[in-house]
């Protein structure tokens, strides 16, 4: 209106009053495109946290399960000793029952 003003008001050509009608439909656009874009941005963010959160689970399996690998790597002795060494690390299967 202020511009429609300035141009002769209700005196303005049918083009003024056109290109504003234009330049206002352009800001909705931009207004909604930028509402889109910060709506986006946000769903990125969730999602990448839980990325994170997810990479930070899984490593601690990966370590975990390397730590059991190389307590088993490291159970020596005959077949009978290794099956008691094997059985005293994981509680004769105490452990693996406790783990969920």
């Amino acid at each position: 209106q202020a511009l429609s003003h300035q141009l002769g008001g209700e005196q303005a050509a049918p083009e003024v009053a056109e290109a504003l009608a234009l330049h206002a439909q352009v800001e909705e656009a931009l207004a909604g495109r930028a509402a889109a874009y910060e709506a986006e941005l946000e769903r990125q963010q969730a999602s990448d946290a839980k990325c994170h959160a997810f990479a930070e689970a899984a490593a601690a399996f990966v370590q975990t399960l390397s730590d059991e690998v190389q307590a088993l790597n490291a159970v020596q002795g005959e077949p009978e000793e290794r099956l008691a060494s094997v059985r005293a690390l994981y509680g004769d299967g105490a452990k693996a029952s406790g783990a969920h």
